[in-house]
Formats: C-alpha cells, sequence, structure tokens
C-alpha cells in the first residue's frame, strides 16, 4: 500500500454553503431588476467566497463599486461566518 502525499483540504460545510448560496439568491433577485447580475463562482475550505459581479454598461465605476461595497455588506451581515468576499 503506498502512502498518499496529496492531502486535500477540507470543504466548507453544507449548512455554510447553503446560506452563502440562499443569500447570493437573494442579492441576485434585487441585482436583476436593475440589470445587474451576481454568480457566485466559489467557496473555498478557509470560508472565503468568491463572487462575479456583471454590471450594467451603462454604470460608472463610482456605481460599480458601491455595488461592490453593498454587497460585501450583506453577504457579511447575513453570513458572518464568511472570512473573505472576492469579486472577479
Amino acid at each position: 500500500m503506498t502512502e498518499q502525499t496529496h492531502c486535500s483540504q477540507p470543504e466548507p460545510d453544507h449548512a455554510f454553503v447553503d446560506k452563502v448560496t440562499a443569500t447570493i439568491n437573494r442579492i441576485k433577485q434585487s441585482l436583476q431588476v436593475h440589470g445587474n447580475d451576481i454568480d457566485l463562482v466559489s467557496i473555498d475550505q478557509n470560508r472565503a467566497v468568491t463572487v462575479r459581479v456583471h454590471k450594467r454598461p451603462e454604470d460608472q465605476e463610482q456605481v460599480y463599486e458601491a455595488l461592490e461595497i453593498g454587497i460585501t455588506e450583506m453577504i457579511k451581515q447575513r453570513v458572518p461566518q464568511v472570512k473573505e468576499i472576492v469579486t472577479v
């Protein structure tokens, strides 16, 4: 029997993933009303959440930055266990 050298990282628990997913879906509904969108890209073992925000082409950069801040605050408020939020 050979020893496995690759250490796999633990996956985030299902309750955490479900809570993050539900929060993203709630944010998604609000954003879509205004022509924007958000997708959950990943959740890693360190509870970092990566999202992709789709803004309207006519939105200025300040609007996009405010949108990102609002999304970050809402996720942290609803799921305080999130350690980091990354937008791509």
